[in-house]
């Protein structure tokens, strides 16, 4: 599976929109769909429950904005938090925040759609319903500086006062720079990531991949060809891709020890063994037929004792320094 950076994601969709006529609001609605979906699987149905969802004006923002409706048209009472105001929205976004407000004005307390503006407001909102569960869409994949004000109250309002409740970042968690393992501020702590399309760098190498909980990548629209020719050189090594290897290297039944790979390891010196002996098995358990183990000479008994019987080893030449 191919691992995206956030400039490689941005040209699937857009390519995705302009070659392939999918329309990116109709990505957005696939994208809210997903995450519900992800969401009723890991934590149970949604109807009865209340869910908090806090949004940034950017399109991780409209997909949090899509999925209060489909929470509400589930039977979940719902309350969004828009951390700034609709007519700052632009675009998709935009076009989600006021389907959710048209419902808002007719929904009552089942869903709630508020403009924040202030800490003060948004603290005084959050705490107005317990909520059973949190979904965390602030800040999308373009997120490239530390959050800050608004954005940083919200963050710790997710990660210290959720309790028992679990949250739900959408694409990635809010504070983290998807095309870094480094934490570059605060950041969401999730339960569950939903992503979409391919996963991102900041979700799979810690630290940052600590704050991801429970990652599912889903399908939203976009072909596999415009991934797979993304020029991306990362890829996520999956179960699936292992039962192909082995599959496409079956050894011919004519085949011996010399014709599926020979290693030489080099490796271990007086009194550090365990690095030499525990390569030596990997190679093997890894299909290598022939593998040669050169060790210190005075380690080489040592090897050959610790070694499975298949491991063959060669003494080297020590030095004086090396003995000492």
């Amino acid at each position: 599976m191919k691992i995206l950076s956030a400039a490689e994601m941005r040209e699937v969709d857009r390519l995705t929109t302009e070659r392939f006529a999918v329309p990116s609001l109709l990505l957005m609605e696939n994208a809210a769909a997903r995450t519900v979906e992800a969401t009723e699987k890991k934590f149970g149905g949604v109807a009865d429950k209340r869910a908090l969802i806090i949004c940034g004006r950017g399109n991780n923002g409209g997909d949090g904005a899509a999925i209060a409706r489909l929470l509400h048209d589930k039977g979940a009472s719902v309350d969004v938090l828009l951390l700034g105001r609709v007519e700052d929205a632009k675009g998709d976004a935009r076009t989600n925040f006021e389907a959710a407000l048209d419902i808002a004005a007719k929904a009552g307390t089942k869903l709630r759609f508020v403009e924040i503006e202030t800490p003060e407001q948004f603290w005084a909102e959050a705490a107005a319903y317990p909520h059973a569960l949190f979904f965390d869409a602030i800040f999308g994949t373009g997120l490239t500086r530390r959050a800050s004000g608004l954005f940083e109250e919200a963050i710790h309002l997710l990660n210290d006062h959720t309790n028992d409740s679990p949250v739900i970042s959408v694409d990635i968690p809010s504070g983290l720079a998807s095309d870094s393992r480094e934490l570059i501020g605060p950041a969401v702590k999730a339960d569950l990531t939903v992503t979409f399309t391919a996963p991102k760098l900041g979700a799979i190498l810690p630290p940052a991949a600590d704050l991801c909980g429970e990652i599912v990548v889903t399908s939203i629209g976009s072909p596999e060809e415009l991934v797979n020719s993304s020029g991306s050189r990362l890829n996520l090594v999956e179960p699936g891709d292992a039962e192909q290897w082995l599959a496409a290297s079956r050894r011919s039944p004519h085949a011996n020890k010399g014709d599926v790979g020979k290693v030489l390891i080099v490796a271990g010196s007086r009194g550090k063994t365990g690095a030499a002996c525990l390569a030596g098995e990997a190679a093997l358990r890894a299909g290598c037929g022939l593998v040669t183990i050169a060790t210190a000479e005075s380690s080489q008994p040592i090897v050959a004792s610790r070694v499975i019987p298949e491991c063959m080893t060669e003494p080297l030449v020590e030095t004086r320094a090396a003995c000492s």
